[in-house]
């Protein structure tokens, strides 16, 4: 039950050792921009906090996120069932409530569901979920968003969400904004990996790469738009804002073969790896530098 355009099912297995049998637990359907399905964008996140109790985090592409989590630790007799199969059950019987129905291709078939817990804007257009759980159990991620903003009308942004636990056992998600905002406005690309330390300081990988260009593109880099010929580009402010992105790829990697076709080109490698660091859950960041590693090593 995991093909249905525009849509990828999100499953919860639990596998009980020494016997190769499982549990397979439908958890509800994550959305999709691409009607062939199932979408590789859309893996889900599992986290587990201090007192045993499961996280899962839908993926998605350019689409909603929402959260579950188990009703009971998972050390709990009854939840894990002695340590035996669950059999017939359904994902209700075992986590907070989730929307099964399918989703909506977004923008414009998208709804909200009042009764499922969405991490971050309701309507976010999020990929590439990476997601940590600290010690008091609230939970961070990074994450892609493309859903149109003033400044970034449709700029891939890698933006950053908190979870606070609330004592009924829901999260109280934040929406913390931006942390990078691209510079070119096309289809762009971080692979991000977030990790955490003993200290509870949160390192956050990322590198960089864009698509969707091709011979005749030429990019404003004052005004951050693109368009298809270099008269048309100048004609928005100066000609000496305006570059040839096809022939800045070559000058700065002139080794990197572009990917695609002339009418649609991708860079095939990412670029210019960053690492940030954050001692405060994310709401401030910094370049983590060698001096600042080795004083917080533990000898």
């Amino acid at each position: 039950m995991n093909r249905l355009d525009y849509n990828t099912g999100q499953y919860y297995v639990r596998y009980q050792l020494g016997t190769e049998q499982a549990d397979v637990v439908f958890m509800g359907w994550s959305g999709s921009t691409s009607e062939a399905t199932p979408d590789g964008h859309n893996q889900p996140i599992l986290l587990l906090d201090s007192q045993k109790r499961l996280h899962f985090i839908s993926g998605a592409h350019n689409h909603q996120i929402w959260h579950r989590y188990s009703l009971a630790p998972v050390t709990n007799n009854e939840w894990n069932n002695g340590d035996n199969l669950w059999g017939n059950v359904a994902a209700n019987d075992k986590f907070s409530y989730g929307r099964e129905t399918p989703v909506g291709r977004y923008p414009e078939e998208t709804s909200s569901d009042s009764k499922v817990d969405y991490v971050g804007q309701p309507l976010g257009r999020y990929t590439y979920v990476h997601a940590a759980i600290q010690s008091d159990d609230s939970i961070v991620l990074a994450m892609r968003n493309t859903a149109p903003t003033a400044s970034a009308p449709s700029g891939y942004r890698l933006e950053w969400i908190t979870g606070t636990p609330q004592t009924n056992g829901q999260y109280k998600w934040q929406d913390k904004g931006v942390i990078v905002m691209p510079n070119w406005q096309q289809y762009s690309n971080y692979t991000q990996k977030l990790h955490q330390d003993k200290r509870g300081n949160l390192y956050l990988l990322y590198t960089y790469e864009i698509q969707n260009f091709n011979d005749n593109t030429w990019f404003n880099q004052t005004l951050r738009v693109s368009k298809s010929s270099q008269q048309e580009c100048a004609l928005l402010s100066d000609v000496k804002d305006c570059i040839h992105v096809v022939s800045e790829h070559y000058r700065r990697w002139p080794n990197e073969m572009l990917a695609g076709s002339p009418s649609r080109y991708s860079q095939q490698f990412q670029h210019h790896p960053v690492l940030l660091v954050s001692s405060d859950k994310g709401n401030t960041w910094r370049l983590a530098t060698t001096e600042a590693l080795l004083s917080q090593q533990t000898k």
